[in-house]
């Protein structure tokens, strides 16, 4: 507001309240802007913060996932021992029966 003052308003400013005083308005003029500029920024802090956040939840959202997949993998591992180790039971009968049935021959 005040850096578009005209010359005229700036002399009469100075006979008025001398230097001192032309110095104390400029200085408010420029509080105020910085007021501005620091609650413009506050603005903006407050919306990185938010979208940090959602950020920050997709991530902790993405590890509680990955914890239920493996334990699911665990449950998957468990049963494929249960298979393999039923397999290699049967094979193993099986190759003791072909040995038996050459045996008898």
């Amino acid at each position: 507001m005040f850096e578009t003052a005209p010359v005229s308003f700036v002399t009469t400013v100075i006979d008025v309240l001398g230097i001192p005083g032309l110095i104390v308005i400029l200085w408010y003029f420029d509080m105020r802007r910085i007021d501005k500029l620091v609650l413009k920024h506050q603005d903006d802090l407050k919306d990185v913060l938010k979208e940090y956040k959602k950020d920050v939840d997709a991530i902790a959202q993405m590890y509680r996932d990955n914890v239920s997949l493996v334990k699911g993998y665990e449950g998957l591992a468990g049963d494929l021992t249960s298979i393999i180790t039923l397999n290699t039971q049967t094979l193993t009968s099986l190759v003791e029966y072909i040995r038996n049935m050459k045996e008898t021959k």
